[in-house]
């Protein structure tokens, strides 16, 4: 049996071999404004409706917005799929998937584009509509090293000098921690700071 503390240091490792080549990684940044709508835990928190609420606004403030989503629910293959120019829609709910298809059908004048690459989405819409307003729906779900730490910063600053408990699943956010509860069946299993776990 190897000890945890063994395939924490490992992990710990891998986790900063991959920060780095992230952080070394050419930025890429649209040609606009872009405002990313999630959350770094779990879903139904009203993600969608908050794109649609920012949208409308965007679009009654002369910018012209465009919703990129990766389109979960989708048949699209993981490919640019452009589910609406903002004037007509170009598929099914079963195409589309729910959320993608009633954003689309209930704003008019505002793309909405699904890809897991969102960047190439976002440069579709400049191109074809020419959105200066990319609104990243679930924007958070899956991402990456270096998107994390800023967001992580963020919170950091935000919550310095302040109790506060997070409650995650995943390793990197907890090296940051002065204590880590481990729970196991609703129950206290480990205790202890980043270096004893």
């Amino acid at each position: 049996m190897i000890p945890l503390a063994g395939l924490s240091y490992l992990y710990g490792l891998a986790v900063r071999i991959r920060t780095r080549v992230y952080k070394n990684r050419r930025k890429k940044e649209l040609p606009g404004f872009v405002l990313s709508i999630g959350n770094l835990t779990v879903g139904g928190t009203g993600k969608t409706p908050a794109a649609a609420m920012i949208a409308d606004w965007a679009l009654k403030e002369g910018y012209r917005p465009a919703i990129l989503s990766r389109g979960y629910g989708s048949k699209h293959g993981g490919k640019i799929f452009e589910v609406s120019d903002g004037q007509h829609l170009s598929c099914t709910p079963a195409q589309a998937g729910d959320e993608a298809y009633l954003l689309a059908k209930n704003l008019p004048g505002v793309p909405v584009i699904l890809s897991k690459a969102r960047y190439e989405a976002g440069l579709l819409a400049q191109e074809r509509h020419g959105s200066d307003f990319f609104i990243l729906d679930d924007g958070l779900s899956s991402v990456d090293i270096q998107t994390e730490e800023r967001v992580l910063e963020g919170l950091e600053k935000f919550l310095r000098g302040r109790t506060s408990i997070l409650v995650t699943h995943r390793i990197a956010p907890l090296r940051r921690a002065d204590r880590i509860i481990v729970l196991e069946e609703g129950q206290v299993a480990e205790m202890g700071d980043h270096g004893t776990l």
